[in-house]
């Protein structure tokens, strides 16, 4: 699993040579998170980086993607342990740019878990299993304080389990980018 990841970022790079313009953004985002199990969970928040690229479609439209690194932490009461995944993040969204400065966008984002980390509990072994796949929906909004420098924000709908017998419910995701 981990060479079909490091195949899939090396194609990347050379798709991205289609961008228009390309961004680097880093931020904090939340995770709310439920366990199948019926155990009580508590999401928490974490940081994020990574690059976005940004593909004008005309008449407004924009494909939004790109590679996000990103911290992903819950606590469980039960055994009183906390848990933290290092996350590889795709978006695939479409933007509508009302204007030069707003925009909003929709779609889709894929992830991955590359690894994990027990930090305090009872647990000798992490739930997560680094090579989980998950994926979600995505809704934002794109603002642009000058040409080269603006701010994200985003709500995330988890459709699949982030870690094994946990459900990913949402993530609010908060972020600043720069236009190079």
């Amino acid at each position: 699993m981990k060479f079909l990841t490091f195949m899939f970022v090396a194609f990347s790079f050379p798709a991205m040579a289609q961008f228009s313009e390309m961004a680097v953004t880093g931020g904090l985002q939340t995770t709310g998170v439920d366990a199948d199990s019926g155990a009580s969970v508590d999401g928490g928040s974490g940081f994020f980086a990574g690059i976005l690229g940004f593909m004008e479609l005309g008449n407004g439209g924009v494909l939004r993607s790109g590679a996000l690194l990103n911290q992903r932490k819950w606590e469980v009461d039960s055994n009183n342990s906390e848990y933290e995944t290092l996350n590889l993040d795709v978006p695939i969204t479409y933007m509508y740019m009302v204007n030069d400065i707003i925009g909003i966008f929709g779609g889709a984002k894929f992830g991955l878990n590359i690894s994990d980390d027990c930090s305090k509990g009872t647990l000798s072994t992490c739930d997560a299993d680094p090579e989980t796949i998950y994926y979600g929906g995505e809704i934002g909004g794109h603002f642009r304080f000058n040409p080269n420098f603006g701010v994200e924000a985003t709500f995330d709908i988890g459709l699949s389990d982030i870690a094994d017998q946990l459900a990913w419910k949402n993530s609010l995701v908060i972020g600043a980018f720069f236009l190079f």
